[in-house]
């Protein structure tokens, strides 16, 4: 039986337990309820679709009233990969800021609660003007730099996806544009919006779209596009992969995409 540990964090509690042999686990119920009462099955189908990167389980819990339950709980390990599979999308508005401080601190909050001597040996971090400036910002581009280095997370995005989102927010925070862009991803709606469509546009078009960039990536490369695994609509699937060393294809495309209506415009 597992003693359920109420660890604080943003004005709450995450509820853990340890197992027999020392390993943390995170209950999901009370976050999901925090997150604007997602579904904990739905939360426990995605985990069970990608065991390399957390694992999720039931465990026996004995609560301060003295009862016995047993819970889905998520691997300390496995918490990250799971937190940022939770698009902000997904969430009602109100709630966001609290998934985002989830997401930045909530797995290293845990781990500095549980394994204090390992997090002493980290040397303190300088403060930056950035940090001063934009620190929930900043948080996030930390611990998204930081994320970068676990193997879960790089198996979550790929290298290339996952070196995008934390450069986003690196560039946000700190006001530089990485001066290698090649490798960096490039996706369909992106790519419609700095173009100047609107977020309903560019999910209309980029059906369309991405078959025009397909064709011309099959025209110039004579063969398909590498697939990889990304999070759509709740679910991993697989999805052409493009950087942006693919840009000149996307303008190919668009100026046949927009070529009729300027026709017709005309």
């Amino acid at each position: 039986m597992n003693a359920i540990v109420k660890v604080p964090f943003d004005g709450g509690d995450i509820e853990c337990a340890r197992d027999d042999g020392g390993a943390v686990w995170v209950v999901l119920a009370p976050i999901c309820a925090r997150l604007g009462d997602l579904k904990v099955d739905g939360q426990v189908q995605k985990l069970k679709e990608i065991p390399h990167m957390a694992r999720v389980q039931k465990i026996w819990t004995l609560r301060a009233d003295g009862r016995e339950v047993d819970q889905w709980a998520v691997n300390l390990d496995g918490m990250a990969a799971w937190l940022m599979s939770i698009s902000l999308k997904r969430v009602a508005r109100d709630v966001r800021p609290a998934l985002e401080r989830l997401q930045a601190d909530g797995a290293r909050v845990l781990r500095d609660h549980f394994f204090p001597q390992a997090s002493a040996k980290a040397p303190p971090a300088e403060p930056s003007p950035a940090t001063r400036l934009l620190p929930e910002k900043t948080a996030i581009c930390f611990e998204a730099a930081r994320l970068l280095g676990e193997p879960n997370m790089v198996a979550l995005f790929g290298p290339d996806l996952a070196r995008t989102k934390a450069e986003h927010y690196i560039a946000e925070a700190t006001g530089k544009e990485p001066q290698d862009v090649a490798p960096r991803m490039l996706t369909a709606e992106d790519y419609l919006r700095q173009r100047g469509l609107s977020a309903k546009e560019a999910n209309a078009s980029a059906s369309a779209f991405g078959k025009l960039v397909k064709a011309a990536y099959v025209r110039r490369h004579d063969r398909a596009p590498p697939q990889v695994d990304r999070f759509v609509h709740g679910a991993i699937r697989p999805v052409c992969g493009y950087t942006e060393a693919d840009r000149p294809l996307f303008d190919e495309a668009f100026g046949l995409l927009i070529g009729p209506t300027k026709k017709a415009a005309g």
